[in-house]
């Protein structure tokens, strides 16, 4: 029995072609980030690289948390950072940062 449940989770974790259509199943992954206290991490880079808030926006995660999804900028060095906030464990982590950036107009 517990052959055939690891079988059918083996299988399920993979893309599904249904209806001629790609399904791409969700699963979790664990990638490198930096992490810290929300009331630390956002003003440390903010001093640090002089960036400032260019987006913001709310969202929840599948437990019920209030996240916050911020992108700064510093428009004069071209740097940014992408910052997910968990306001519920008064958590942020640095999910991407960068430099050289573009801006598109639409």
């Amino acid at each position: 029995m517990k052959i055939i449940a690891l079988m059918l989770t083996w299988a399920l974790s993979f893309t599904v072609i249904a209806n001629d259509k790609i399904v791409v199943q969700p699963h979790e992954k664990t990638i490198p980030i930096q992490c810290g206290q929300s009331n630390k991490l956002f003003p440390n880079l903010v001093q640090e690289y002089k960036e400032e808030l260019f987006f913001l926006s709310k969202g929840v995660n599948s437990l019920g948390h209030e996240l916050y999804h911020s992108l700064i900028v510093n428009h004069n060095t071209k740097t940014w950072t992408f910052i997910v906030t968990n306001k519920n464990l008064n958590t942020a982590c640095v999910l991407s940062s960068g430099d050289n950036f573009t801006l598109f107009t639409f």
